[in-house]
């Protein structure tokens, strides 16, 4: 004898806690649809500097009010501290933004702790290296995000 399946129905009701569901799934949606990454964007270098070879270059994004910041990039006579690259209006931060990372001395070996600092005008400037010895050729992989907000 066959087991009859039982027809099982769902009743949603229409309003919980006073608030109408189909609207709140709606503004739910939007918010979620409004947190998909935008695409990705190459960043213009400056003052020499460029993408390391074979590696993510430097590039740029906006989910929401973060923006996303990565890649590798690489400069002949990084002794210099002028501006790597600039963001453009919309993807810069409310205040400055102080970063600290590692980097290497191509050909002579060695990590070196760097800085660099995310400015509001959009402008990435690294800001010292340690020690302070002078690379001759210095890459750095950059990876951070920031609130614009």
């Amino acid at each position: 004898m066959a087991i009859t399946r039982p027809i099982t129905k769902t009743i949603i009701s229409t309003t919980d806690f006073g608030i109408p569901v189909a609207d709140q799934l709606n503004l739910n949606t939007s918010d979620i649809a409004a947190l998909k990454p935008g695409a990705w964007q190459p960043v213009t270098f400056q003052n020499g500097w460029a993408n390391e070879s074979g590696f993510q270059g430097v590039r740029y994004c906006k989910w929401g009010n973060l923006v996303f910041v990565q890649g590798s990039c690489v400069h002949a006579d990084a002794t210099s501290f002028a501006t790597v690259f600039q963001l453009p209006v919309g993807f810069r931060p409310p205040s400055s933004v102080r970063l600290f990372g590692q980097a290497f001395k191509t050909g002579v070996g060695g990590s070196y702790t760097w800085r660099g600092d995310m400015n509001v005008n959009g402008q990435f400037t690294p800001g010292e290296w340690l020690p302070a010895s002078t690379p001759q050729s210095m890459t750095v992989g950059l990876s951070f995000f920031f609130s614009i907000v």
